[in-house]
């Protein structure tokens, strides 16, 4: 019964609203994930890398677990494979993409990671958010 329960409030707070599914490209809420900049440029390398991957890894879930276009998520795929990116590499980009922008060291990680890879993405030329978006 509890399983069933959580099962069907995922569910339904996944489908969005109706404006939501009318326009798939409407404005979402991104909540502040468990640590901020501050925070993760204290952690020893292994533990940013760990981050990093485990951040990239939900980007390439979101799509689904939001019932929404995978196209985002292929993008993205496309660009680490063109960069044949491994951890280390993804994280020194995190890494350099918070030392250029100290303001963002007080704001959520989750946010600021996945826009480093975003523009790491535009940067390689295969980028993960088109233009109009």
């Amino acid at each position: 019964m509890k399983k069933t329960l959580i099962a069907l409030i995922l569910a339904g707070a996944s489908i969005g609203t109706p404006a939501q599914q009318a326009n798939p490209y409407a404005p979402v809420t991104i909540h502040n994930g468990f640590m901020t900049g501050n925070k993760y440029r204290e952690l020893p390398d292994l533990m940013r890398r760990a981050y990093v991957m485990g951040v990239i890894d939900g980007l390439f879930d979101a799509p689904g677990i939001a019932f929404h276009d995978l196209s985002g998520a292929e993008r993205l795929a496309h660009c680490i494979q063109n960069m044949a990116a491994t951890d280390e590499q993804m994280t020194v980009i995190v890494d350099r993409y918070l030392d250029k922008n100290p303001t963002l060291w007080g704001q959520s990680m989750n946010t600021t990671a996945m826009y480093a890879v975003y523009d790491a993405c535009r940067t390689a030329g295969t980028p993960v958010v088109p233009p109009h978006e």
